[in-house]
């Protein structure tokens, strides 16, 4: 099967097309970060471009959002079967006033990865990620974001670690569209990724 048949299908808020398509590669014994890296991180991509261009209105987006929860369903039900390990926790969280797009899909994909995910929601306290990460032993903090507008909450959480003096205690990744390198350097971030793929993918070396 072609993976892209799901981001398709995704984009165009066709639920049970694809969540059987879902189901399809799964049972082809697709890995579940192939299926995420190819079948829905593409729509979302899409999806974003759409939006910002003035291509698709709300209801669209919404139809959109009700397909991915479908396909993710699946996935989540075939990484409970799996039975895999845990391999250690993972504080989540949005800095915006709504959760990002992407941050469903990079919950799923951390468990996937065998990690406990803690979802703190949108606009969470700086002071809330560090208690949580603390209180659950996570080795990770992932603060996401769809806007420009929630870069100076991103940088108020670095802050508030190094102000609570346990730098040292867990990394900090920062993830989302309007999320660049060179800001993650300059808040002294130690991670950047742009999209959910590539931060489940660097979620996974920290726990190595």
């Amino acid at each position: 099967m072609n993976l892209q048949d799901i981001a398709i299908n995704l984009q165009y808020g066709r639920a049970r097309e694809a969540s059987a398509l879902v189901n399809q590669a799964i049972a082809e014994h697709y890995d579940i970060e192939t299926i995420i890296k190819d079948g829905v991180v593409p729509a979302i991509r899409a999806l974003d471009r759409q939006y910002r261009r003035g291509e698709i209105i709300i209801p669209e987006l919404r139809r959109a959002g009700r397909a991915l929860r479908h396909g993710l369903r699946q996935i989540k039900q075939a990484i409970a079967r799996s039975g895999e390990a845990e391999r250690g926790a993972v504080v989540l969280g949005s800095a915006g006033d709504l959760e990002a797009p992407g941050q469903g899909v990079l919950a799923v994909a951390l468990e996937g990865k065998g990690l406990r995910v803690v979802d703190l929601g949108a606009r969470a306290a700086p002071e809330r990620y560090i208690q949580t990460a603390l209180a659950e032993g996570a080795k990770l903090i992932i603060c996401t974001a769809a806007l420009v507008t929630a870069l100076p909450r991103m940088k108020a959480l670095l802050q508030a670690v190094n102000a609570a003096g346990v730098r040292d205690r867990f990394a900090v990744m920062l993830a989302g569209a309007p999320v660049t390198g060179r800001f993650c350097r300059t808040v002294g971030a130690d991670f950047y990724a742009p999209d959910p793929a590539a931060a489940a993918s660097l979620a996974g070396g920290v726990f190595h």
